[in-house]
């Protein structure tokens, strides 16, 4: 009875090892599946890192081209006004002078008809 119920014991034994030996082989399994998935994930993250760098480097360029250009609007929009104030001021002295040769010329007319 004693040797039964040690072959009992000894094969339930055997049972139990082969069946933590399939659980170790499935955890082992999943363990690869997992660190593959890591390593993926890892390789991902490192590519998403690089294009974040490369955004926050194309992003700082832009704001300086946006900042220079904003600069230049600044500057043109100033150098327009004065242009336009020179404009008004030539054309006061333009019209001063068409104003004058109009006075010349009838004064012009006026001596030559006295002449005649």
């Amino acid at each position: 009875m004693l040797g039964c119920r040690l072959q009992a014991q000894q094969k339930d034994w055997l049972a139990s090892q082969a069946e933590l030996l399939a659980q170790g082989s499935v955890l082992k399994a999943e363990l690869s599946a997992s660190q593959l998935e890591k390593t993926r994930l890892e390789g991902e993250l490192s590519a998403l890192r690089e294009t974040n760098q490369s955004l926050d480097l194309s992003n700082a360029r832009l704001t300086s081209q946006y900042q220079l250009l904003t600069q230049l609007k600044g500057n043109m929009e100033e150098e327009n006004r004065h242009l336009a104030e020179q404009n008004q001021s030539l054309l006061k002295e333009n019209r001063a002078l068409l104003e004058q040769s109009l006075e010349r010329r009838d004064q012009h007319y006026s001596q030559q008809q006295e002449y005649q």
